[in-house]
């Protein structure tokens, strides 16, 4: 007989850290999970608001879900919003 250990969600990620903002870039410093709830986390993802409280996040989907430091730069395009200074943007890291 065989028994598996099942795992439970991972905790999340500190949020991200903004090492840099001027009106071109932000540089972001993600952190790894420190429970990856017993399961090796494979990815982790990116989502940014549109700039505004209370509108919806879009995948970061030039992030490749590995590196921990991250750029994103005004005039990027993530879905069909387009970053734009002068905004304040919410950012997420997930696992």
């Amino acid at each position: 007989m065989t028994y598996v250990v099942a795992s439970t969600f991972p905790k999340a990620p500190p949020k991200p850290v903004y090492t840099f903002v001027d009106n071109t870039k932000l540089d972001l410093l993600l952190t790894e999970t420190q429970d990856d709830g017993g399961s090796k986390i494979l990815a982790y993802y990116l989502y940014i608001n549109e700039g505004f409280d209370g509108t919806a996040y879009h995948k970061v989907s030039t992030y490749d879900g590995d590196s921990m430091v991250f750029t994103i730069n005004v005039g990027d395009v993530f879905d069909s919003m387009t970053v734009t200074a002068g905004l304040t943007y919410t950012i997420k890291f997930v696992a």
